[in-house]
Protein backbone atom coordinates (compact mmCIF):
# COMPACT_ATOMS: atom_id res chain seq x y z
CA UNK A 1 0.00 0.00 0.00
CA UNK A 2 3.11 2.36 0.42
CA UNK A 3 3.65 2.08 -3.87
CA UNK A 4 6.88 -0.37 -3.00
CA UNK A 5 8.03 -3.30 -5.01
CA UNK A 6 8.30 -6.06 -2.39
CA UNK A 7 10.96 -8.83 -3.04
CA UNK A 8 9.75 -11.40 -5.52
CA UNK A 9 10.38 -14.09 -3.19
CA UNK A 10 7.12 -12.85 -0.86
CA UNK A 11 5.07 -14.27 -4.07
CA UNK A 12 5.06 -18.08 -3.34
CA UNK A 13 2.74 -18.43 -6.92
CA UNK A 14 -0.38 -17.24 -8.61
CA UNK A 15 -2.08 -19.60 -10.82
CA UNK A 16 -4.94 -18.46 -13.38
CA UNK A 17 -7.81 -21.31 -14.30
CA UNK A 18 -10.07 -21.60 -17.11
CA UNK A 19 -13.12 -23.54 -15.75
CA UNK A 20 -14.62 -24.00 -18.60
CA UNK A 21 -11.82 -25.86 -20.84
CA UNK A 22 -9.96 -28.98 -20.14
CA UNK A 23 -6.01 -29.02 -20.19
CA UNK A 24 -4.63 -30.89 -23.13
CA UNK A 25 -2.27 -33.03 -21.63
CA UNK A 26 -4.40 -33.57 -18.67
CA UNK A 27 -7.98 -33.55 -19.72
CA UNK A 28 -8.94 -34.70 -16.50
CA UNK A 29 -8.22 -30.95 -15.09
CA UNK A 30 -9.03 -27.61 -15.86
CA UNK A 31 -7.25 -25.65 -17.92
CA UNK A 32 -4.44 -23.94 -16.35
CA UNK A 33 -3.71 -20.64 -18.01
CA UNK A 34 -0.68 -18.97 -16.13
CA UNK A 35 1.60 -19.22 -13.75
CA UNK A 36 3.96 -17.16 -11.90
CA UNK A 37 6.42 -17.59 -8.83
CA UNK A 38 9.06 -15.47 -7.03
CA UNK A 39 11.83 -16.73 -9.66
CA UNK A 40 9.61 -15.98 -12.77
CA UNK A 41 11.08 -13.81 -15.96
CA UNK A 42 9.22 -12.00 -18.24
CA UNK A 43 8.66 -13.76 -21.79
CA UNK A 44 9.76 -12.20 -24.61
CA UNK A 45 6.96 -10.97 -26.63
CA UNK A 46 5.28 -13.04 -29.07
CA UNK A 47 3.57 -11.43 -31.69
CA UNK A 48 0.27 -12.96 -33.80
CA UNK A 49 -0.41 -15.12 -30.58
CA UNK A 50 -2.63 -14.66 -27.85
CA UNK A 51 -4.78 -16.97 -25.51
CA UNK A 52 -8.87 -17.08 -26.27
CA UNK A 53 -11.48 -16.08 -24.05
CA UNK A 54 -14.88 -16.30 -24.52
CA UNK A 55 -17.21 -13.83 -22.82
CA UNK A 56 -19.19 -16.25 -20.14
CA UNK A 57 -15.60 -17.90 -19.21
CA UNK A 58 -14.88 -18.78 -15.66
CA UNK A 59 -11.47 -17.86 -14.94
CA UNK A 60 -10.32 -19.01 -11.20
CA UNK A 61 -7.65 -17.15 -9.81
CA UNK A 62 -5.49 -18.56 -6.72
CA UNK A 63 -2.80 -16.84 -4.95
CA UNK A 64 -0.11 -16.96 -2.10
CA UNK A 65 2.57 -14.96 -0.05
CA UNK A 66 4.70 -16.09 2.18
CA UNK A 67 6.85 -13.49 4.19
CA UNK A 68 10.30 -14.99 5.34
CA UNK A 69 11.60 -11.12 6.62
CA UNK A 70 11.31 -9.83 9.75
CA UNK A 71 8.96 -6.98 8.46
CA UNK A 72 5.44 -7.05 8.36
CA UNK A 73 3.08 -6.07 5.60
CA UNK A 74 -0.22 -5.96 6.48
CA UNK A 75 -1.73 -4.39 3.47
CA UNK A 76 0.42 -6.09 0.74
CA UNK A 77 -1.37 -6.87 -2.25
CA UNK A 78 -0.56 -8.79 -6.40
CA UNK A 79 -1.33 -6.54 -9.60
CA UNK A 80 -1.32 -8.79 -12.12
CA UNK A 81 -1.24 -6.73 -16.22
CA UNK A 82 -2.91 -8.59 -18.63
CA UNK A 83 -2.67 -7.49 -22.57
CA UNK A 84 -5.89 -7.93 -24.31
CA UNK A 85 -7.15 -7.20 -28.10
CA UNK A 86 -10.56 -7.97 -28.73
CA UNK A 87 -12.14 -10.81 -31.09
CA UNK A 88 -13.42 -8.28 -33.59
CA UNK A 89 -10.53 -5.64 -34.08
CA UNK A 90 -9.54 -7.25 -37.45
CA UNK A 91 -5.87 -8.53 -36.63
CA UNK A 92 -6.63 -12.25 -36.10
CA UNK A 93 -3.95 -14.13 -33.88
CA UNK A 94 -3.21 -17.88 -33.13
CA UNK A 95 -4.59 -19.09 -30.28
CA UNK A 96 -1.76 -20.82 -27.75
CA UNK A 97 -2.43 -23.44 -25.37
CA UNK A 98 -0.76 -23.69 -22.29
CA UNK A 99 1.52 -26.87 -21.83
CA UNK A 100 2.92 -27.86 -18.15
CA UNK A 101 5.03 -30.58 -18.15
CA UNK A 102 5.16 -31.45 -14.83
CA UNK A 103 7.41 -34.30 -13.82
CA UNK A 104 4.66 -35.81 -11.26
CA UNK A 105 2.54 -36.33 -14.54
CA UNK A 106 -1.18 -35.07 -13.74
CA UNK A 107 -0.79 -35.80 -10.41
CA UNK A 108 0.06 -33.16 -7.09
CA UNK A 109 3.18 -31.32 -8.23
CA UNK A 110 4.63 -31.23 -4.75
CA UNK A 111 6.71 -34.26 -3.65
CA UNK A 112 8.66 -34.70 -0.93
CA UNK A 113 12.96 -34.04 -1.48
CA UNK A 114 15.47 -36.35 -0.24
CA UNK A 115 18.57 -34.68 1.64
CA UNK A 116 21.66 -34.73 -1.39
CA UNK A 117 21.10 -34.92 -4.93
CA UNK A 118 18.26 -36.17 -6.88
CA UNK A 119 16.29 -36.22 -9.69
CA UNK A 120 12.79 -37.08 -10.79
CA UNK A 121 11.38 -37.59 -13.89
CA UNK A 122 7.99 -37.70 -16.03
CA UNK A 123 6.44 -38.14 -19.73
CA UNK A 124 3.86 -37.14 -21.62
CA UNK A 125 2.11 -38.80 -24.63
CA UNK A 126 1.08 -35.77 -26.76
CA UNK A 127 -2.44 -36.31 -28.39
CA UNK A 128 -2.01 -33.32 -30.84
CA UNK A 129 0.07 -32.06 -33.47
CA UNK A 130 1.85 -28.78 -33.17
CA UNK A 131 4.26 -25.57 -32.14
CA UNK A 132 5.90 -25.10 -29.06
CA UNK A 133 6.91 -21.12 -29.03
CA UNK A 134 8.99 -21.56 -26.02
CA UNK A 135 9.26 -23.05 -22.69
CA UNK A 136 10.24 -21.81 -18.97
CA UNK A 137 10.67 -23.64 -15.50
CA UNK A 138 9.05 -23.83 -12.11
CA UNK A 139 11.78 -24.80 -8.66
CA UNK A 140 11.63 -24.78 -5.56
CA UNK A 141 14.99 -24.53 -3.32
CA UNK A 142 17.68 -26.42 -3.56
CA UNK A 143 16.81 -27.12 -7.37
CA UNK A 144 19.50 -27.02 -10.15
CA UNK A 145 17.89 -27.82 -13.31
CA UNK A 146 14.95 -28.85 -15.83
CA UNK A 147 15.27 -30.69 -18.83
CA UNK A 148 12.60 -31.16 -21.52
CA UNK A 149 13.33 -33.94 -24.39
CA UNK A 150 11.64 -35.44 -27.17
CA UNK A 151 11.81 -39.07 -26.27
CA UNK A 152 10.27 -40.22 -29.67
CA UNK A 153 13.33 -38.49 -31.38
CA UNK A 154 15.96 -39.10 -28.65
CA UNK A 155 16.91 -35.31 -28.93
CA UNK A 156 16.85 -32.46 -25.98
CA UNK A 157 14.15 -29.98 -26.56
CA UNK A 158 15.36 -27.38 -24.08
CA UNK A 159 17.59 -27.37 -20.70
CA UNK A 160 16.57 -24.59 -17.90
CA UNK A 161 19.68 -23.97 -15.36
CA UNK A 162 18.57 -22.16 -12.15
CA UNK A 163 20.22 -19.55 -10.91
CA UNK A 164 20.32 -19.42 -6.99
CA UNK A 165 22.78 -18.30 -4.52
CA UNK A 166 25.76 -20.24 -1.92
CA UNK A 167 22.43 -21.37 0.16
CA UNK A 168 20.71 -23.47 -2.71
CA UNK A 169 17.78 -20.76 -2.74
CA UNK A 170 16.12 -20.24 -5.89
CA UNK A 171 16.67 -16.75 -7.41
CA UNK A 172 15.38 -17.46 -11.17
CA UNK A 173 14.59 -19.57 -14.16
CA UNK A 174 15.43 -19.16 -17.42
CA UNK A 175 13.19 -18.85 -20.76
CA UNK A 176 14.30 -20.64 -23.81
CA UNK A 177 12.44 -19.26 -26.95
CA UNK A 178 12.38 -21.15 -30.20
CA UNK A 179 12.64 -18.51 -32.81
CA UNK A 180 9.46 -17.82 -35.11
CA UNK A 181 9.42 -21.41 -36.62
CA UNK A 182 8.76 -22.76 -33.10
CA UNK A 183 9.82 -26.55 -32.44
CA UNK A 184 7.43 -28.72 -33.45
CA UNK A 185 5.50 -31.19 -32.38
CA UNK A 186 3.95 -34.41 -33.50
CA UNK A 187 0.94 -36.20 -32.28
CA UNK A 188 1.86 -39.17 -30.74
CA UNK A 189 5.55 -38.27 -29.56
CA UNK A 190 6.26 -38.81 -25.98
CA UNK A 191 8.16 -36.10 -24.56
CA UNK A 192 10.20 -36.07 -21.20
CA UNK A 193 10.76 -33.59 -18.56
CA UNK A 194 12.94 -34.20 -15.75
CA UNK A 195 14.33 -32.37 -12.50
CA UNK A 196 17.41 -32.01 -11.10
CA UNK A 197 18.08 -30.97 -7.17
CA UNK A 198 20.63 -30.99 -4.55
CA UNK A 199 19.29 -30.45 -1.23
CA UNK A 200 21.86 -29.50 1.00
CA UNK A 201 19.86 -28.95 4.09
CA UNK A 202 20.68 -32.35 5.48
CA UNK A 203 17.10 -33.35 5.77
CA UNK A 204 13.88 -34.50 3.94
CA UNK A 205 11.59 -31.61 3.29
CA UNK A 206 8.00 -32.68 2.98
CA UNK A 207 6.59 -31.49 -0.34
CA UNK A 208 10.10 -29.19 -0.94
CA UNK A 209 10.04 -29.78 -4.84
CA UNK A 210 8.24 -29.98 -7.99
CA UNK A 211 9.70 -29.38 -11.58
CA UNK A 212 7.71 -28.29 -14.25
CA UNK A 213 8.61 -26.76 -17.89
CA UNK A 214 5.97 -24.38 -18.82
CA UNK A 215 5.95 -23.49 -22.28
CA UNK A 216 2.72 -22.23 -25.14
CA UNK A 217 1.52 -24.50 -27.50
CA UNK A 218 -0.04 -23.56 -31.08
CA UNK A 219 -1.90 -26.41 -32.77
CA UNK A 220 -1.86 -27.57 -36.21
CA UNK A 221 -5.63 -27.64 -36.16
CA UNK A 222 -6.94 -25.42 -33.73
CA UNK A 223 -10.62 -26.96 -34.37
CA UNK A 224 -8.96 -30.16 -32.77
CA UNK A 225 -8.93 -27.90 -29.40
CA UNK A 226 -12.63 -27.59 -29.66
CA UNK A 227 -13.61 -30.94 -27.95
CA UNK A 228 -11.38 -29.28 -24.39
CA UNK A 229 -14.38 -26.80 -23.84
CA UNK A 230 -15.85 -28.10 -20.64
CA UNK A 231 -19.80 -29.50 -21.36
CA UNK A 232 -22.46 -28.30 -18.79
CA UNK A 233 -22.61 -32.48 -17.90
CA UNK A 234 -19.44 -32.68 -17.69
CA UNK A 235 -16.45 -31.73 -14.94
CA UNK A 236 -12.63 -31.85 -14.29
CA UNK A 237 -10.93 -31.93 -11.16
CA UNK A 238 -10.67 -28.63 -9.53
CA UNK A 239 -7.38 -26.54 -9.59
CA UNK A 240 -4.74 -28.07 -7.01
CA UNK A 241 -4.04 -25.51 -4.10
CA UNK A 242 -0.38 -27.39 -4.78
CA UNK A 243 -0.21 -25.49 -7.99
Amino acid sequence: DAGNRLPGRMLHHVAFWNLDRRDFLCPSHYEHIFGAGGEINDWPTQPGVGYRVHQGDRINIASMFHNLTTADYPAAYLEVGVEYQRADSGQPLRSVYPAWFDVKGCGDSAYDLPAGPSAQSGQFNLMYSGTLLGVGGHLHDYGQQLVLTNVTRRAQIAELTANADSDGRLLSMPVATFGPAGYHINKGDVLGVRARYNNTSGHVLPDGAMGIVVGYFVPDQDTDMAALRVTKTASATPPAKSK
